[in-house]
């Protein structure tokens, strides 16, 4: 496929093919993450019909970096993940492998869940509201600076939480 084609008998005219659209996008990528947004459905991470990116699903390959937000529906980890930052609103989110948020993440609603590790770095904020946030079999190892400052936390089936060196976990008022 030619990224460029010319009409015949006119003077050259640029025609936009999806290759430079998406050579213009992973360039400008590299200025500022791209937002992915889950569809609210039920699917494994890696299929690209249930993101606002599709014909991709948002994984780190520099230099397409990735800001992710889940509101709702279920979404299962099925292969390493890397991303940027995580906004976790609702829904359930599990699988057996892991994801790495490097910039931080916040959570205000849902069920993390699963056998996997999610690892996290950079600055987070957690916020429950009326619901618990459930933290359900899953590993957390935190290496940032995270804040929780309302509602509850619930944890079972094995969930952990590694506050590794260096990182800082504050809790504030209400939080239980």
């Amino acid at each position: 496929m030619q990224p460029f084609s010319f009409r015949s008998g006119s003077s050259p005219a640029p025609v936009l093919t999806a290759f430079a659209f998406w050579m213009a996008l992973a360039l400008a990528s590299a200025r500022a993450d791209i937002t992915a947004i889950w569809n609210g459905g039920a699917g494994n991470w890696t299929d690209p019909a249930h993101w606002s990116t599709s014909p991709f699903f948002p994984n780190n390959n520099p230099p397409i970096l990735y800001d992710v937000e889940i509101n709702g529906g279920t979404v299962t980890i099925d292969q390493e993940i890397t991303i940027d930052q995580l906004t976790f609103g609702g829904g359930m989110l599990g699988g057996t492998f892991s994801l790495t948020v490097i910039e931080g993440m916040q959570w205000s609603a849902g069920t993390i869940r699963g056998s996997g590790t999610l690892v996290l770095a950079g600055t987070s904020a957690i916020v429950g509201g009326v619901q618990p946030l459930v933290l359900d079999g899953r590993t957390i190892n935190h290496s940032g600076s995270a804040t929780f400052s309302a509602g509850t936390i619930r944890g079972g089936f094995g969930a952990t939480l590694n506050n590794l060196a260096g990182a800082m976990f504050t809790a504030l008022g209400e939080a239980a």
